[in-house]
């Protein structure tokens, strides 16, 4: 009949970034309640234990991240070679902006093809892009690994390796500070890499 109240069926998308807990649904203005929930959290991806760090850093990028250290299989490589790390993070609260990290080998010879002494790099959002800073949970310690590609022709020698943070749309770098407070500019540089 045309008085029939009508049926509405909808679907309520939630973000992923919604904590755990108990909600209610309200018509908005009508104060009229369509019943509750329980949206129960998801364990992050990267989620690492802190036994997991096998080299402690402590430097902090920004106000609220801190790296807290990585894990390096060997300080040595061969050119040509993927070079495995995982970085290990955590935000002390929650994250408005969504921020890539670059990775990179830097060496004293120059690199005709990079047009600088850069020998190998990968940036991307953290975990291969599928977990942006926006949705760290806040004490968290995230894993979050690279496999670097060392370009063939690097000749030997020792190589700084190096890690930056910076903004996804502007590309702004973040200031970096060691565990001690002291300025690093906008790099961090964790280990040399000695190449065969």
């Amino acid at each position: 009949s045309p008085d029939a109240p009508a049926l509405v069926v909808t679907t309520l998308p939630l973000s992923a970034d919604l904590p755990g807990g108990d909600y209610e649904l309200w018509v908005a203005g009508n104060e009229i309640r369509l019943g509750a929930f329980t949206a129960v959290e998801r364990p992050l991806p990267g989620a690492a234990n802190e036994g997991d760090v096998a080299a402690q850093v402590g430097a902090r990028f920004g106000d609220a991240i801190e790296l807290v250290g990585y894990t390096l299989d060997s300080a040595q490589a061969a050119p040509g070679q993927a070079l495995p790390i995982t970085l290990y993070w955590r935000a002390s609260e929650p994250l408005a902006e969504r921020y890539k990290i670059s990775v990179f080998l830097l060496g004293s010879a120059w690199n005709n093809t990079t047009g600088n002494p850069l020998w190998a790099q990968i940036d991307q959002e953290p975990l291969g892009w599928t977990l942006p800073t926006t949705l760290w949970r806040p004490d968290q310690l995230i894993a979050d690994p690279y496999a670097l590609a060392i370009a063939g022709d690097a000749p030997p020698g020792e190589y700084g390796l190096g890690v930056v943070m910076y903004e996804l749309v502007d590309g702004a770098r973040l200031p970096v500070r060691a565990a001690d407070g002291a300025s690093l500019g906008d790099t961090l540089f964790l280990a040399p890499i000695n190449l065969r």
